[in-house]
C-alpha cells in the first residue's frame, strides 16, 4: 500500500492534490510571491552547501543531493517576531519559509528525499546514487497510517549531518 492507495483515510493523492492547489507552482526556481510557492528543492536542496569528496585518480566527484520540497512566501518584516538576530534585518519584505505538504508532515513529493551520488567528471556521467539518511518522525507517521515505506527515505540536512 501506498500514500495514493490509503484506505479512505484523507492521506492519499486526492488530499495530495487539494493541499497543492492552496500553494502556487511554478517553473524551476519561480519568482517571488507573496502566496506560498512550491519549491523543489527545498531550503535544503540540490547539493547545498556541504561540500562534497572529490577523488583525482577516478575523476568521481561525490555529493550528498536532497530533492525534498518545501514552501516559500514573500512578508512584511515584522520587527516584534524577528528574534534575537531581527536588528540585523533592513528590509521591508523577507523570505520566509513555509511548511510545504498535506495532512501535517507528509511531503508532496515521493523518497529519496537526500541521496548520495557520485559523479563522474571525466565522462560526465552519473555512476550511482544511494538514498542517505532517514527520517524517523515521517517513517513513524506512515506506519500509523498503515503506509509501506521505502527501506531508505533519506533525509534533508547538510551534507555530513545525518
Amino acid at each position: 500500500m501506498n500514500a495514493a492507495t490509503s484506505p479512505g483515510d484523507g492521506h492519499g493523492e486526492a488530499a495530495a492534490r487539494a493541499a497543492a492547489k492552496t500553494f502556487r507552482v511554478g517553473p524551476v526556481e519561480p519568482p517571488a510571491s507573496m502566496q506560498e510557492t512550491i519549491v523543489r528543492p527545498g531550503v535544503w536542496g540540490w547539493a547545498n552547501w556541504g561540500g562534497g569528496a572529490f577523488d583525482p585518480e577516478t575523476g568521481i566527484l561525490y555529493l550528498k543531493s536532497v530533492g525534498l520540497d518545501g514552501g516559500d512566501r514573500i512578508q512584511e518584516f515584522d520587527q516584534a517576531n524577528a528574534g534575537a538576530r531581527g536588528a540585523e534585518v533592513d528590509a521591508d519584505y523577507t523570505n520566509r519559509g513555509v511548511p510545504a505538504g498535506f495532512n501535517g508532515s507528509l511531503p508532496f513529493f515521493k523518497p529519496p528525499y537526500a541521496r548520495v551520488v557520485a559523479i563522474n567528471l571525466n565522462q560526465g556521467t552519473i555512476e550511482w546514487r544511494e538514498p542517505f539518511g532517514d527520517m524517523p518522525a515521517l517513517r513513524n507517521e506512515l506506519a500509523r497510517m498503515g503506509v509501506v515505506a521505502p527501506e531508505k527515505l533519506g533525509a534533508p540536512g547538510p551534507a555530513g549531518g545525518n
